[in-house]
């Protein structure tokens, strides 16, 4: 149980912060297309991370929690922060479309 803890706390705190933040980066850096590029780039990796972690986590709630609200309740919250993780990415392929159609 300990390593879901850690697991979660990770997903909640760093991905998700790491991800608004290289959104904001990347809106302020939209004068230099080549700056903003690299943030939307590390928002996709963010994005992945997320991926990879939200189905990690998800298995792993089931495999050790035996309390079925526990399980739905943190099921739901993984599934909302992965779900704002993509929006972080979406606002990325934006970033990047206007960069590409401005060139």
């Amino acid at each position: 149980m300990a390593v879901l803890k850690e697991l979660k706390n990770t997903f909640n705190d760093t991905l998700y912060v790491s991800a608004t933040a290289e959104v904001e980066l990347a809106v302020r850096a939209l004068a230099t297309p080549q700056e903003a590029l690299k943030h939307c780039i590390e928002i996709n990796r963010y994005e992945n991370d997320s991926d990879r972690l939200c189905r990690t986590l998800i298995a792993q709630l089931f495999d050790e929690e035996r309390d079925s609200v526990q399980i739905i309740k943190w099921k739901e919250i993984f599934e909302v922060i992965e779900t704002a993780v993509d929006k972080c990415e979406d606002v990325a392929n934006v970033i990047e479309g206007v960069i590409l159609k401005s060139a």
